[in-house]
């Protein structure tokens, strides 16, 4: 009986080790797998890049799958764009390039929402065997990329031996393919916002191309056209009206020097200051019937932002100016203070009742927001009948 209780308890022993071996298995396995889920969802957070993240992502997976192979696509319409390869060739990445949706067993992981698994053999006959004939390749897996319940593209994995793919690796590569997904709609959502951006801008630039060089030029042409009629009776008057001539054309060329500014904003950071001030009050004097006198002084050493919102505010008070102002002078100056700066806009306007003004109005929302955010300190100054000033001091190095 001894022997016997013996055996039995050895036999227990044995399956509690196995038991025990079993579950660290588990343990490391599923260790390995939220490993990898964390390092594909630290990628997509930390980049829109989106070619760049899926490689990565694929790298992750091919490793923790024990896979060879697999290719990353997106999903545009019912077209498959290649985002991402490994351990394909160059050849193979070409070829499936050209493939529609149809063509491929992605269609199916689409359809379903879930991961699917094709034996090669089981293809049908076309470009797409071939293919993957030549690759060496045996079976496929296609993992939907999902997010808000949209598919907008597939992680295809492909082996080249005998590979069977439990549940606990379906259920895996569903949670990788909505980490994935949560990426390709972080890249479209980026892409959507950025062609928002550009179409508002080119909105921007055409209305300011209208409102003012347009005009410009448009009086500028009615000047040119009665100028030699004029010239023969009235040289005089002719010669008035050639100022004027001068003048528009020389302002039209102002105004399109700040338009060039703002298609390449690197511009406003490489230029000085007192540069871009020039450049604005001629823009001014040319749009409206405005003289603009200037004392800037040469600021170097600026930080970039600091430079940029002076130049944003300055801008902002003009366009005030020549809209509600209806002013004849504008003086505009700008001082180096110890080791900050001063920049001062006062006009003979109309003015007006800033404590019966809101904030939002007249752009001083704008130019408070753009002096808060370098530190400097914004002033407004003004009484009806008596024109306005406005005053912003950046003290060196205050944030």
């Amino acid at each position: 009986e001894l022997e016997t209780l013996a055996e039995q308890f050895n036999a227990m022993a044995g399956e509690l080790q196995a038991s025990y071996a079993h579950l660290e298995q588990r343990v490391d396995d599923r260790t390995r797998e939220l490993a990898t889920l964390n390092a594909i969802a630290a990628m997509v957070s930390r980049s829109l890049e989106l070619d760049e993240i899926m490689e990565a992502a694929l790298k992750e997976t091919l490793a923790t799958m024990d896979i060879e192979a697999g290719a990353a696509f997106r999903l545009d319409e019912r077209a498959m764009r290649l985002m991402a390869h490994a351990g394909l060739s160059d050849a193979f990445a070409h070829g499936v390039e050209s493939l529609s949706l149809e063509d491929s067993i992605a269609a199916q992981a689409v359809s379903e929402v879930a991961p699917v698994v094709r034996s090669v053999a089981d293809y049908p006959e076309g470009a797409l065997k071939d293919l993957l004939k030549d690759e060496g390749l045996r079976s496929v897996v296609s993992v939907p990329l999902v997010a808000k319940g949209e598919t907008l593209g597939v992680l295809n994995l492909a082996t080249r031996h005998p590979r069977t793919i439990s549940p606990e690796e379906r259920s895996l590569l569903a949670s990788i393919g909505q980490q994935a997904g949560i990426a390709v709609d972080n890249a479209r959502l980026y892409e959507q916002a950025e062609t928002a951006a550009v179409a508002a801008e080119r909105n921007r630039l055409a209305r300011e191309l209208h409102d003012a060089v347009s005009q410009t030029l448009f009086s500028a042409s009615m000047i040119a056209d009665v100028l030699p009629r004029l010239w023969e009776r009235d040289q005089d008057e002719a010669r008035r009206h050639l100022g004027m001539l001068r003048h528009l054309t020389r302002g039209a060329m102002a105004e399109m020097r700040t338009l060039l500014l703002e298609l390449r904003p690197s511009a406003l950071v490489e230029a000085e200051l007192d540069e871009l001030l020039e450049q604005l009050g001629k823009a001014v004097e040319g749009r409206a019937e405005v003289e603009v006198h200037l004392e800037v002084e040469r600021v170097s050493g600026l930080p970039s932002d600091v430079k940029v919102a002076l130049y944003r505010i300055a801008q902002e008070g003009l366009n005030n100016v020549t809209k509600h102002a209806h002013a004849s002078r504008v003086d505009l100056s700008l001082r180096a203070r110890g080791t900050g700066v001063e920049l001062r806009i006062r006009d003979d306007g109309c003015g007006f009742d800033p404590s019966g003004v809101p904030r939002d109005h007249f752009g001083l929302a704008n130019m408070c927001e753009r002096a808060e955010s370098v530190g400097a300190g914004l002033s407004v100054t003004s009484k009806i009948g008596h024109g306005t000033e406005i005053a912003v001091i950046w003290r060196g190095g205050s944030r």
